[in-house]
């Protein structure tokens, strides 16, 4: 991934200005690796702040695949990413996070995942 910069993504024109102003913070603190995880298109910049924010409180990068779902609304995103920070393990959180299942559903079942632990 070399000589992708934050330059590469605004040049492409296909990035929102809300979306850019996501990537160009993430370039302070990510690696690129990490950043094209979410820096996509397809991603609304709520989304992609919801994921900034996953490696910002620690989580890793296959953590945070897990989020890159664009079928994931925000409110999913964030039960994903609660299911995380409550320290359940990936095959934990991919028991509850599925595109059909809307985030009450998820809550509950990330809910009873950690009180049966």
């Amino acid at each position: 991934m070399a000589g992708i910069d934050f330059k590469t993504f605004k040049k492409s024109g296909q990035f929102s200005k809300d979306q850019l102003k996501y990537i160009k913070e993430a370039f302070k603190f990510l690696s690129v690796d990490e950043i094209t995880v979410f820096a996509t298109p397809r991603f609304q910049a709520q989304q992609m702040a919801m994921m900034i924010e996953g490696y910002r409180n620690g989580l890793k990068k296959d953590q945070i695949e897990i989020c890159a779902n664009p079928e994931f609304d925000e409110d999913q995103i964030e039960q994903i990413l609660e299911g995380f920070y409550d320290g359940l393990t990936i095959d934990e959180v991919l028991s509850y996070a599925s595109p059909s299942n809307n985030r009450f559903v998820m809550q509950k079942e990330r809910l009873q995942i950690k009180k049966n632990r």
